[in-house]
C-alpha cells in the first residue's frame, strides 16, 4: 500500500482515523480489528520510526565529520602557502635574513600577514602593510574580493571562547567581530618569540630573529598556527589560559606550520614535540 515503511504506517494511521481497519492476508498478526493486532502494529510503527531517526542521525553525523575533515584540509593548505610567503620574506636580501616583523605594536602576532576589509560589505583584500603579503601575488575577483586574502581565513574559525562552554552551538565568541579572521584579518596567530628577541629571552632589543638564532629542530619550531596554540600553551596563572579556540573538533588542537615548512595537526597543550622558543634554555613566560 506504499513505497516505504514510513509511508505505509502513515497510510494505515490515516485509514484508521477514517474508521477503516487493516487486516493483512500475508501477515495474519497485522490486524487492526483486534487489540493484539493494534498493539503489534504500534510496535512495528515505533521500530520503523526508530530506523528512520537512526538513518537521519547517522547522516547528520557523517556530514558534520565530512565538513570537519574538509575544513582541516583547507586550513592545512592555507598554511603551506603562507609558509612559502614566509620563506620568500626571509630569503629576500633586503630583509637581511630576518623573520618578518609587523610595524604595528598592537596585535602584531596576528599581523605578520592577512587581510583588511573595505566598506560596509567588508570586502577583503591583502593588507600590503603586513610583511609577508608582499610575497604573495594578489588576484582579485570582479567585486574586488581578494582570493589570496582568503588564505588567512581558516574555514573552521568560529572565534575565541571561554573554556568550559561544552555546547558548541551555544558558544559565544569573546572577539568583537566573532571570528579571528574578521577581527584581526587573520585566523593564524604567529609565534611572537620569532619576531621579538625580548620575548625569546635573547636580548632586550625587541628585534626580529634570524635563522642563526634558532637552536631547536626546525620540525618542532612553531611559526604560526590555528589560534588554539596560543591559548593552549599559556601558563595556568595567565588570564589568557581561560580561553580556547578549538576549531577542528578537538580541544586545544589545530594545524600548525613548522619552521621546516611542514604542516601537521597537533594537540598543543603539554606537547613536548612542539617548541615555541627558538632557544629553550632561555625561555621565559
Amino acid at each position: 500500500i506504499a513505497g516505504s515503511e514510513k509511508m505505509a504506517i502513515a497510510t494505515i494511521n490515516e485509514l484508521h482515523d477514517r474508521g477503516v481497519n487493516i487486516k493483512s492476508l500475508t501477515e495474519p498478526d497485522i490486524d487492526t480489528t483486534t487489540p493484539m493486532g493494534r498493539t503489534l502494529f504500534g510496535i512495528v510503527a515505533v521500530f520503523a520510526q526508530l530506523r528512520v531517526d537512526t538513518i537521519s542521525d547517522n547522516t547528520r553525523r557523517g556530514l558534520a565529520h565530512a565538513r570537519r575533515v574538509s575544513s582541516k584540509a583547507v586550513c592545512a593548505s592555507n598554511l603551506r602557502q603562507i609558509g612559502l610567503a614566509w620563506d620568500g620574506y626571509v630569503a629576500d636580501p633586503k630583509n637581511k635574513g630576518e623573520f618578518p616583523r609587523p610595524d604595528a605594536d598592537q596585535d602584531r602576532a596576528w599581523k605578520v600577514g592577512g587581510a583588511h576589509f573595505r566598506g560596509n560589505e567588508r570586502i577583503a583584500s591583502l593588507d600590503m602593510s603586513r610583511p609577508i603579503n608582499r610575497y604573495l601575488e594578489d588576484r582579485s575577483d570582479e567585486s574586488g574580493n581578494s582570493g589570496l586574502a582568503q588564505l588567512f581565513r581558516c574555514p573552521g574559525d568560529t572565534g575565541v571562547f571561554t573554556r568550559g562552554q561544552s555546547n558548541v552551538g551555544a558558544r559565544n565568541s569573546v572577539l568583537p567581530k566573532i571570528t579571528a579572521y574578521q577581527t584581526y584579518g587573520n585566523s593564524y596567530r604567529a609565534n611572537e618569540a620569532l619576531i621579538d628577541s625580548s620575548i625569546a629571552g635573547l636580548d632586550d632589543l625587541s628585534r626580529p630573529l634570524k635563522q642563526q638564532d634558532v637552536y631547536v629542530a626546525a620540525s618542532r619550531l612553531l611559526i604560526l598556527a590555528d589560534s588554539a596554540w596560543f591559548y593552549a600553551t599559556r601558563s595556568e596563572d595567565s588570564s589568557e589560559s581561560r580561553f580556547e579556540a578549538s576549531w577542528h573538533g578537538r580541544l586545544d588542537a589545530g594545524n600548525m606550520l613548522a619552521a621546516d615548512n611542514s604542516v601537521r595537526f597537533e594537540v598543543f597543550k603539554d606537547n613536548p614535540g612542539i617548541a615555541l622558543n627558538p632557544r629553550p634554555e632561555l625561555e621565559r613566560r
